[in-house]
């Protein structure tokens, strides 16, 4: 059969290191002859219907050899003795130039319209997975070199491009996930994963780790940066960030990445603003950056029980308020210096622990346990809204919450002054 184009499909995997030297197929005189050699007729009519071949009918002639048996060579010969196989198959190594994949011996190798070798080790098979036919003659393509021995089955790259060898993977594989210009590996010999760029298939990530993920970056708004922007997430011990160049961005100890989105809701609405959030399971604390990832605070956050950030709790608030790892609660202001959103701290070290933010920069803080547990309303700025403490709180909707001091609920306005309790049913 004809070799047709086809795409890897993408697919996620986990391996557990550098690549393996090159194997080849190690040709044998008794090797079982091939069951069907191709013979110039091609599938590629109306409904499957064969059609003649016009590039094996060119470049490939039939000998019939004096044992009796249909043997071919490649026409185009003109050194050497004529060289004769049990199969050849045109194949396109990018722009107009067609190859030959010649079987003998049970074992392939790839030669040229004239019947010289390429510098490629024998191989088992071969796939077109990018370019070849069913394109418009595209300038390169990427083909996968099978090989399979008693041990089982992995493979090569090779990239031609207008019928030259351009480049060539050094390890072996045995998955690939294909990502555009990228492609993860699992290495043969070492069962971890990588990263090749197609353009010269060179490492962009040496084959060393775990898993190897796909991060898109989500910018607020493409007419102000180039939108989804690519990062590789790696995954061992811990996890580490690379651009897709394969080069390092220091970040914090982090073993999960996620976006927030609408994080500064408050300050525009549209195009939103998300942010990115990363988390450390280790340290229980999670630490928040811009899609440029600047980090927007200095300090990290202690997750909740649920191992999550509390950014998610209170993202379209105006403020964000957390108590920090001794127990001191910090506020920041949401902002926008041009098109940077930006954190500003407003107050700090306040005693208490964050219950809940209201609009307008609230915060709700307790203290204590049981019998001695109170409750404060505190500012943006820190500072308590009303005077002392209360045995009890209500959040009633519309930004309103009531307190309880002295057995008597009372609501709590604007300027901090207690009036008769309020229940709005609609704001």
């Amino acid at each position: 059969m004809r070799l047709y184009y086809f795409v890897v499909l993408a697919c996620l995997f986990a391996g557990v290191g550098p690549a393996i030297a090159a194997r080849q197929c190690t040709p044998h005189s008794d090797a079982p002859p091939v069951d069907e050699p191709y013979n110039g007729y091609a599938p590629t009519g109306h409904k499957g219907s064969l059609e003649p071949d016009p590039d094996w009918f060119r470049l490939v002639k039939t000998v019939r050899m004096a044992d009796g048996t249909t043997r071919y060579a490649a026409r185009n010969q003109r050194r050497g003795p004529r060289q004769v196989y049990e199969s050849i198959e045109p194949i396109t190594l990018g722009g107009h130039y067609v190859g030959l994949v010649a079987r003998r011996h049970g074992c392939a190798e790839l030669l040229r319209a004239d019947g010289s070798r390429y510098d490629v080790v024998p191989f088992d098979g071969v796939e077109t997975v990018m370019g070849g036919y069913g394109m418009s003659y595209p300038r390169y393509v990427l083909l996968k070199l099978t090989f399979t021995d008693a041990q089982g089955s992995d493979f090569s790259y090779v990239k031609f491009g207008n019928g030259r060898k351009v480049a060539q993977s050094t390890g072996h594989y045995t998955e690939v996930s294909n990502w555009s210009a990228l492609l993860l590996v699992r290495s043969a010999d070492t069962d971890r994963v990588g990263v090749l760029r197609v353009d010269d298939l060179k490492d962009v990530l040496k084959p060393e780790w775990k898993r190897i993920d796909l991060f898109y970056n989500r910018y607020p708004d493409p007419r102000l940066q180039a939108p989804n922007p690519r990062f590789l997430v790696t995954v061992d011990d811990e996890y580490h960030l690379f651009t897709v160049a394969g080069e390092a961005i220091p970040l914090a100890r982090f073993d999960n990445i996620e976006h927030v989105s609408d994080f500064f809701f408050a300050v525009r609405r549209w195009p939103s603003l998300p942010i990115v959030v990363t988390t450390d399971s280790l340290s229980k604390t999670c630490r928040l950056y811009s899609t440029s990832l600047r980090p927007l605070l200095n300090e990290s956050i202690p997750i909740d029980r649920d191992g999550e950030c509390v950014v998610q709790d209170w993202k379209e608030l105006s403020h964000l308020a957390f108590t920090d790892a001794d127990g001191r609660t910090q506020i920041y202001r949401k902002a926008l210096v041009g098109n940077e959103p930006t954190l500003t701290k407003t107050a700090s070290n306040i005693d208490g622990t964050v219950i809940d933010v209201l609009p307008g920069g609230m915060v709700i803080l307790k203290s204590g346990s049981g019998s001695s547990r109170r409750f404060r309303l505190v500012g943006p700025d820190g500072n308590d809204v009303s005077d002392g403490a209360y045995d009890d709180v209500r959040i009633v909707g519309c930004g309103r919450v009531n307190v309880k001091k002295d057995g008597e609920w009372w609501s709590v306005e604007s300027g901090g002054k207690l009036v008769s309790p309020l229940y709005p049913s609609s704001c």
